[in-house]
């Protein structure tokens, strides 16, 4: 089960793919929780997709992500 925090714990993670719509390949993630990351990525989406395809760094990609309102 997930746990909400400010701390990741590298053996209690799930992964998101974007494409064709968010969904969980690896883990477990609540109904609730995957919509909100949904959301988040939705509002990160170019952010996200520009670091992936190596059109920005890390740095980068750290300032433009945006929280959730």
């Amino acid at each position: 089960m997930q746990v909400h925090g400010a701390r990741m714990d590298p053996g209690n993670l799930a992964v998101v793919a974007l494409r064709p719509r968010p969904h969980v390949v690896a883990g477990h993630l609540t109904a609730g929780d995957l919509q909100v990351v949904s959301q988040w990525i939705a509002l990160n989406e170019t952010a996200i997709l520009d670091h992936w395809n190596g059109l920005t760094d890390g740095a980068k990609l750290a300032q433009q992500l945006r929280r959730l309102p």
